[in-house]
């Protein structure tokens, strides 16, 4: 996946920026604008978005999409005010790098 400075610009494949760290781990890397969450115009009911995931070994998941689909039941508590807000709501991921977790 591209990575991107604080003030959006493209971070380089091809120089040293490559070997920066993400900003979650103190570096200069950060997802670039167009890689952020994106709700449908069309259908506000969708939303699209990238996640970091393990890239390698048996499920491979690097470069492939997920539907995910809320029900507006939470996994810990089934009244959770979050949850509900999402019910009917879809969205569709895209894994885009291995994340090293």
């Amino acid at each position: 996946a591209r990575m991107c400075d604080q003030t959006g610009e493209e971070l380089s494949p091809d120089n040293e920026d490559r070997f920066v760290s993400s900003a979650c781990s103190g570096g200069a890397a950060f997802t670039c604008a167009d890689q952020v969450p994106m709700v449908d115009m069309a259908d506000p009911n969708v939303a699209y978005a990238f996640a970091a995931t393990p890239g390698t070994g048996p499920r491979g998941t690097c470069g492939a999409c997920f539907e995910l689909r809320f029900t507006g039941e939470g996994h810990y508590w089934s009244g959770d005010p979050g949850s509900q807000l999402l019910s009917g709501k879809t969205l569709y991921v895209q894994a885009t790098n291995i994340g090293y977790d």
